[in-house]
């Protein structure tokens, strides 16, 4: 497939997802809080669910769009590449695999979980450094190679909090540390696919002239 049908499905997916996880969010099990508890915490108490469908799509347009980078020969190292399907794996198993339900102890599958989801959450800050760098020396690229930087680190921050939190400091806001890091995931993903669907629809229109 052409990049620019991959670069609309994946932005559509990734505002799916978004739009899913409020939802969830919204219907929640009662007791839980977006600052205290995590976007799993949420999945685990309605299993199938929109949270855990969401979760399940970022993943998929995730892939779809590293799909499309590869199909316009984004500037992609291998290393990149690998990374975001770290991302895409983790997050996907994030989303099979259920954590344990907030308040009891962890089972095999929420360690699981758990890890996976670091994984994922590692992968995807240090592939949109390298990405920046390199977009930097590609004039198609440059444009959003500020904007792809800025938000791997925040993404970065945002993990690094919840890490933090969770290892030594007894979960206090780790909600709030995981809905950073998602939204500036969610939202460095987009400007990728934003910066695709340009290029492409450019790249159609200087064919068809």
């Amino acid at each position: 497939m052409k990049p620019r049908p991959l670069a609309l499905i994946s932005g559509l997916g990734l505002a799916s997802a978004l739009f899913l996880a409020l939802a969830g969010h919204v219907q929640g099990e009662a007791g839980l809080t977006a600052f205290g508890h995590t976007i799993s915490d949420f999945a685990a108490g309605d299993r199938g669910g929109s949270v855990e469908t969401g979760m399940f799509l970022a993943g998929a347009a995730s892939l779809v769009l590293l799909a499309g980078l590869r199909a316009a020969a984004a500037p992609l190292s291998r290393t990149v590449a690998g990374l975001l399907l770290v991302w895409v794996g983790g997050v996907i198993a994030g989303a099979v695999i259920p954590t344990t339900p907030a308040g009891l102890d962890l089972t095999a599958s929420g360690y699981v979980h758990r890890y996976v989801s670091f994984a994922a959450f590692i992968a995807l800050p240090v592939a949109g450094i390298l990405m920046a760098r390199r977009f930097r020396t590609v004039p198609d690229w440059r444009p959003v190679a500020t904007p792809v930087l800025s938000l791997a680190l925040a993404t970065g921050a945002g993990g690094l909090a919840m890490l933090t939190t969770s290892m030594v400091g007894h979960r206090v806001l780790i909600g709030l540390a995981e809905r950073v890091l998602a939204l500036t995931a969610l939202a460095l993903l987009g400007v990728l696919a934003h910066r695709l669907h340009r290029l492409s629809a450019a790249g159609a229109r200087s064919v068809t002239a």
